[in-house]
């Protein structure tokens, strides 16, 4: 399932332009993802998202964050109604362009529901081209999955 709100590219369009190209220029580097925190897990102080970004980097790979840098993304406070929209579009194109080798940073507690399990996973091995390796954090031990 893929949430997608059908008027935001209207209103967005350069923003979707920069997404675009963007990932697109991603292509032959391995993507790395993220999911969940470290504990105590109580702020996104505790989130991977910055581990797995140097992870990435150190082996010539990039996060969709990482991928999206100096692109004005929307934050989610409320002052942009389409936020979640461009940020689903963003994580769907990503994952739908991942080929190769690609790797997911996980942290020791996971939401339910979170966006990596639900939908990104399912687009990314979807297109059959995909060797997906799990580093599992704190122990930051490599596994093949």
């Amino acid at each position: 399932m893929v949430r997608r709100a059908p008027d935001w590219p209207k209103r967005h369009a350069a923003l979707k332009l920069a997404i675009d190209q963007a990932i697109k220029q991603t292509a032959g580097r391995p993507h790395y993802f993220w999911s969940g925190r470290v504990f105590p897990a109580k702020s996104e102080d505790d989130s991977v998202k910055d581990l797995a970004l140097a992870i990435a980097q150190s082996k010539g790979g990039t996060t969709l964050e990482g991928t999206l840098k100096g692109i004005s993304m929307p934050k989610f406070d409320g002052s942009d109604p389409d936020a979640g929209d461009i940020w689903q579009y963003a994580s769907n194109t990503y994952s739908s362009k991942s080929r190769g080798d690609v790797f997911v940073v996980k942290g020791e507690s996971l939401r339910s529901g979170n966006v990596w399990e639900v939908f990104v996973s399912l687009i990314a091995l979807s297109g059959g081209t995909v060797d997906l390796r799990s580093y599992d954090v704190p122990e930051r031990r490599s596994t093949h999955g």
